[in-house]
């Protein structure tokens, strides 16, 4: 865990770098800014580890400049072998994020998100030495994040999207978590 931390961290920083020399386009030098009323931005990221994958996208449209609501789903599978265990997310939410342009390249922003989770789990439960079975359980819960982020435009269409912010679920009296990604966003 801590090695893909590093890893991630070292290529966002590079990536940071080399998007700080992209020279902006005509049109934002001329004052349109990829947050302007009218736009779209649509954004899609993945995690792969030892035990699984997320893999997911999101649409927004900017109903005025810098307010960015949108729609987001992500699907998440994680596995094991010894003892089995397989379980798979389907995560829904709505997202409404508000961006405070810095320069042409630089746009940061804040987000609130209120999220529906799906899952299924299938475990081995052990009933003794010789015997164990196969349980499947199914639910759902909801969550709300709140996180600031920041888009760094590496071209003048694509942008790294890291984020960072604290994942609440609802309803069950557990502490907030932290939660950070980076994703791709194209503003078209």
């Amino acid at each position: 865990m801590r090695y893909e931390r590093r890893i991630t961290v070292g290529v966002t920083c590079l990536l940071l770098v080399a998007a700080w020399c992209v020279r902006p386009s005509s049109s934002q030098a001329a004052g349109v800014s990829i947050t302007s009323s009218g736009g779209t931005a649509i954004s899609a990221g993945g995690t792969i580890s030892s035990s699984g994958f997320s893999l997911g996208g999101s649409f927004g449209y900017f109903v005025a400049d810098n307010l960015l609501p949108g729609v987001r789903y992500w699907y998440t599978l994680n596995r094991d072998s010894d003892p089995y265990y397989r379980a798979a997310y389907h995560d829904v939410s709505l997202f409404v994020r508000y961006y405070f342009p810095y320069t042409q390249r630089l746009f940061p922003f804040a987000v609130v998100e209120p999220g529906w989770h799906f899952f299924k789990v299938a475990q081995e439960v052990v009933l003794d030495e010789s015997h164990s079975e196969i349980v499947e359980t199914t639910g759902d819960y909801s969550t709300l994040y709140g996180g600031v982020g920041l888009v760094v435009m590496i071209t003048n269409h694509f942008g790294l999207e890291p984020n960072v912010g604290l994942r609440q679920v609802l309803g069950d009296g557990s502490d907030p978590e932290l939660r950070w990604w980076i994703g791709l966003g194209f503003y078209p």
